[in-house]
């Protein structure tokens, strides 16, 4: 264990005192479990089915793979299905699957376990992907690129609130047999390129790729935000910066003035609040340093509510679903995954400005896999299902102001600076 402070109560990661745990196991019969490789199965697509049993040991396995038409009610099993691989065929489409095994482990004969699909059985996809490709490759809005990944389909970017038209080029991955349409239509044919005309506000841009033969289509929406970047300016060089485009953030409250670079050093000044307040002895300022991560599918927010049975990850074990989570958006952490915890950076002093620097600046996208799960949590089968998010992570250092007087009457003041920084605002 370890408190992680020292004597001098600084930040110590040393250990301070250990004990030693005996864990006495009793071993129990536990029940064998079947995985599919897919619970979405394909005609002529080959499923494989795995047992999974703790006891281990296990002999004498004994397979057969039913059908089932009325989602479970009743199964049907299929002559010659005996082993543990099987490809569904054009009857069996739209039917359910269930792979049942009979077997020995280490506790015993006579064991049974079985899995179906969570899905009926679909008809064969597109094959051809070259074919049907109807990927986008690349977008340039403005003259900024953008680059695309096949299972993203909506980005968001702000434009300055001056810039009222913007130019869109899109092109797909197939060199021929496509055609690439773009939403609105173009509001200055005559020109080069194809013109959009932007409303004050959110605007949507839609790019759809056709594959021209199978019709099949993809849709991309680019979601412009023409507005002002920055509500709140401290200082003229600061709104000359902002007006130019250059990588900096910086705001006034009532209390303090910040500014951050683009290398993520950053300073807050309050001697603006202080220079009127000769009753004030000093300042205490503590910080309270965290990662703030937002999850999004398909371009929108998740709502707080909808990730309450989401959970970073899930096991059964003793019997029983247990997980990880759910999932927050405050994980007080820095940006290399170390634990922090709120520490005092000046005490009582006359200091009316700091410095310090982030670790990292904008936001750290990437794509997750979570598991969303509720029910029963002694039912093996209620097995949690996988979620895939975006995840943007931004580092957050939050500052407490406690201003000393000879009563201590004036209230805390709070500051927080947020690890984004206008470096590139058409950035996604």
């Amino acid at each position: 264990v370890s408190d992680g402070l020292d004597a001098g109560h600084n930040q110590d990661a040393a250990v301070d005192d250990t004990i030693t745990v005996t864990v006495n196991l009793t071993n129990v019969d536990e029940a064998g479990r079947v995985l599919l490789s897919s619970l979405e199965p394909e005609v002529d697509t080959e499923l494989t089915a795995t047992l999974n049993d703790p006891d281990g040991s296990v002999s004498a396995t004994s397979w057969q793979w039913a059908t089932s038409s009325d989602d479970g009610s009743t199964w049907t099993d299929i002559a010659n299905a005996t082993s543990d691989t099987y490809t569904p065929t054009s009857d069996e489409a739209e039917m359910h699957l269930r792979a049942t095994v009979s077997y020995t482990d280490g506790e015993g004969s006579g064991k049974n376990a079985s899995r179906h699909s969570t899905d009926a059985v679909r008809s064969p996809q597109v094959q051809d992907v070259q074919d049907a490709d109807t990927s986008l490759t690349s977008l340039v809005l403005a003259k900024i690129p953008f680059s695309f990944d096949s299972e993203t389909y909506v980005y968001e970017v702000s434009t300055p609130y001056s810039d009222h038209r913007t130019r869109v080029t899109a092109e797909p991955t197939a060199e021929s047999g496509v055609s690439v349409s773009i939403s609105p239509s173009d509001s200055r044919p005559s020109n080069n390129g194809h013109q959009v005309d932007l409303s004050v506000g959110a605007n949507n841009i839609i790019v759809t790729v056709t594959h021209d033969e199978s019709g099949v289509s993809s849709t991309y929406v680019v979601r412009v935000n023409r507005e002002r970047l920055l509500a709140l300016i401290a200082g003229d060089g600061c709104t000359a910066n902002i007006a130019d485009l250059a990588p900096v953030n910086c705001g006034s409250t009532r209390f303090a003035d910040y500014r951050i670079e683009s290398n993520g050093s950053y300073t807050i000044d309050w001697s603006k609040w202080a220079d009127p307040r000769p009753q004030v002895t000093g300042y205490t300022v503590t910080i309270e340093e965290y990662m703030h991560r937002t999850y999004h599918k398909n371009g929108r927010k998740i709502s707080d509510a909808n990730l309450q049975s989401v959970y970073e990850g899930c096991a059964f074990t003793g019997g029983s679903w247990t997980c990880a989570g759910p999932l927050v958006d405050v994980y007080h952490v820095d940006g290399s995954g170390q634990p922090t915890q709120r520490r005092t950076v000046l005490s009582n002093t006359q200091q009316t400005e700091l410095s310090s620097t982030l670790g990292f600046t904008g936001f750290r996208t990437a794509r997750e896999t979570f598991y969303q799960w509720s029910g029963d949590a002694h039912d093996p089968d209620n097995e949690p299902t996988a979620v895939t998010y975006t995840t943007k992570t931004s580092e957050v250092d939050r500052y407490r102001f406690v201003p000393h007087t000879a009563n201590d009457d004036l209230k805390t003041k709070k500051i927080t600076i947020a690890g984004v920084v206008f470096a590139n605002p058409f950035a996604p």
